[in-house]
């Protein structure tokens, strides 16, 4: 995405974040530094092709937040394709955490997952996170730090070159032991 040069010094850093076609929330907001405060440009990586995206762009500088601008793309199909959504998801509550395990999707091309949930008592999903450590072979994972006794929507995607592909979902409550 590229700018008019607003050649304002103060600005310390810029914000950004995507709606695309095929989810139904925001994404979480990004940040990047403008070094000199001139920076009229970023390239946003990893964003499945195919697909349209909203988005918008901030400014930050010491007094606060610009107005935020925003533009849409359309991103032309690749010959690479995104991953598949996980098939088999399943999740178990336990204290204090969910235990997540999918099928083996035998698929090469993964780099990695990523997931993220939402609360029954919450409006709205948290920011994709992603699983440190995860590859192609990977087919499990927890979920630590939850809260006992609280329902949890769950979305599991896997990533490529070609970008994140789209989601399974599933649920589980996390209970204390006994």
């Amino acid at each position: 995405m590229s700018w008019d040069d607003v050649k304002d010094g103060s600005i310390t850093e810029y914000r950004f974040r995507e709606l695309a076609s095929f989810d139904d929330d925001w994404w979480c907001w990004n940040t990047f530094s403008s070094g000199s405060g001139t920076t009229n440009n970023h390239r946003l990586k990893g964003m499945p092709t195919g697909a349209t995206y909203q988005i918008q762009l901030l400014a930050l500088n010491d007094v606060g937040e610009s107005a935020i601008s925003e533009t849409s793309v359309t991103l032309a199909a690749s010959s690479s394709s995104v991953p598949e959504a996980p098939s088999g998801l399943t999740a178990a509550g336990g204290d204090q955490s969910i235990a997540l395990s999918w099928d083996d999707p035998g698929d090469d091309s993964i780099t990695g997952y990523q997931f993220r949930e939402q609360y029954s008592e919450v409006i709205g999903w948290h920011c994709w996170r992603r699983i440190h450590g995860s590859d192609a072979s990977m087919t499990s994972h927890t979920m630590p730090e939850l809260s006992n006794g609280v329902s949890y929507e769950v979305q599991l995607r896997a990533l490529s070159s070609a970008g994140a592909g789209r989601p399974s979902q599933t649920s589980a409550t996390p209970a204390a032991p006994g």
